[in-house]
């Protein structure tokens, strides 16, 4: 325990996910306050087209998830070993390669808008700024997963918290200026693009001093980035396919309302991502080390539980108001299903606890109930959408289930981690 504890320290663990959440509240701030206006200002219909693209955005991110994962777990393993050299030039070669994936990307995204716009978004337009936001996060999770890595949370708090104010200015001028849908994505885009920039300026600045050194095994990474991609794209699936399904299945004006209480679910996750964020950023680095760290899992999962009950009382008890004194009466229909999405959330972040810990270790057996939970999902929702009810009980059920398959997979292995 002695080695554990001088490996990391669990106040050092708290001080640094206190940092990371200061700034995750500094950027929700301005966040929320961008999401409440625009709700106010394009009412529920082209709020709930807002939506769309937003979701989609955050679908394609969650894909995006192995870069994030990899590059954090990359980071933290180079910086353990003191390799600084390699870090700076494998940052180098992803960061080079991703501009040009994202280049050649719009074609075809274009392509598939033209073939059938299922998602029934209103103009090409939106479609090219949907993309150039996406292109954007893409060169943010590139340089947060670097910065997590280094374990330089008080860098990323800072930049989460720039995020979000650019969006609100570019944003809302944008907005106030007559863009409507329009200028809100740009705002997005804009947000993320200036934060990437101003990451990497201080990413290299702070790795300039070792050479560059070019001997990494890349090849050595596809099996943890398997892994990652496995995990990251069921998580993508599980927590925004859920308003896919509303807004292809269900009225403009439902969707609309789905968005309003996706909104304090999102503040909720993340609250719960501040704890199992550093978690990840810690194990990658004691695991480089021959270390283990399971006192810190099983605390995360602790906190992740207590902390959720608590969201879920008070959404229990002040459901209405939230929703009524935020976005506005127009949307107080959606606060019976406030607490059933806080439920839902609450689900998702212990199977989020549960996949990043093993990630972190680079073992794969969590996977398998991650997988089933995902096609139970997905199946649910295509036969069972009629209301937005259904969809709360689809989801609930397919995230309850997955954590259960892992509590059940547990008992199997006879621990949580060895």
């Amino acid at each position: 325990m002695k080695r554990l504890l001088a490996c990391l320290p669990r106040s050092r663990l708290f001080q640094q996910s206190g940092v990371l959440f200061l700034g995750q509240v500094g950027a929700s701030i301005p966040a929320y306050l961008f999401s409440v206006l625009v709700a106010r200002l394009l009412g529920p219909a082209d709020f709930g087209t807002l939506a769309v693209s937003v979701t989609l955005v955050q679908i394609l991110g969650r894909a995006s998830g192995p870069l994030l994962w990899v590059m954090t777990n990359v980071a933290a393993t180079f910086i353990a070993s003191g390799e600084p050299g390699k870090l700076r030039y494998f940052v180098t070669w992803t960061l080079r390669r991703l501009v040009a994936l994202t280049l050649v990307t719009l074609a075809p995204v274009m392509l598939l808008y033209l073939l059938g716009n299922w998602l029934r978004l209103p103009s090409a337009v939106l479609v090219i700024l949907t993309w150039f936001w996406f292109a954007a996060q893409l060169m943010l999770l590139l340089a947060r997963g670097v910065q997590q890595g280094l374990q330089w949370f008080s860098a990323v708090a800072f930049n989460l918290t720039l995020e979000a104010v650019l969006r609100l200015c570019i944003g809302l001028a944008l907005i106030y200026a007559g863009w409507q849908v329009n200028g809100a994505l740009v705002g997005y885009g804009m947000g993320s693009a200036l934060a990437a920039l101003l990451a990497f300026i201080l990413i290299y600045r702070r790795l300039p001093h070792p050479p560059p050194d070019t001997h990494v095994q890349v090849r050595s990474l596809y099996r943890f980035s398997a892994q990652a991609a496995a995990a990251a794209w069921c998580f993508a699936v599980l927590s925004n396919v859920d308003f896919i399904a509303v807004k292809h299945f269900l009225s403009a004006t439902d969707a609309g309302l789905y968005a309003a209480i996706q909104l304090f679910g999102l503040i909720a996750l993340m609250v719960f991502s501040a704890l199992y964020t550093v978690m990840f950023s810690a194990v990658s680095s004691s695991h480089a080390r021959g270390d283990a760290m399971v006192f810190l899992f099983r605390r995360v999962l602790l906190l992740v539980i207590g902390l959720g009950i608590a969201a879920v009382a008070l959404c229990a008890m002040l459901a209405k108001p939230l929703i009524v004194y935020t976005v506005g009466a127009q949307y107080a229909q959606a606060a019976p299903f406030l607490v059933w999405y806080m439920t839902a959330t609450v689900l998702l972040s212990l199977v989020m606890v549960i996949n990043l810990f093993y990630l972190a270790r680079r073992e794969g057996h969590f996977i398998p109930p991650l997988v089933l939970g995902t096609i139970l999902l997905v199946g649910l929702l295509l036969v069972y959408h009629s209301r937005v009810e259904a969809v709360l009980l689809d989801i609930n059920l397919a995230y309850g289930l997955t954590v259960l398959a892992y509590v059940a997979q547990s008992v199997r292995l006879g621990r949580y981690a060895r």
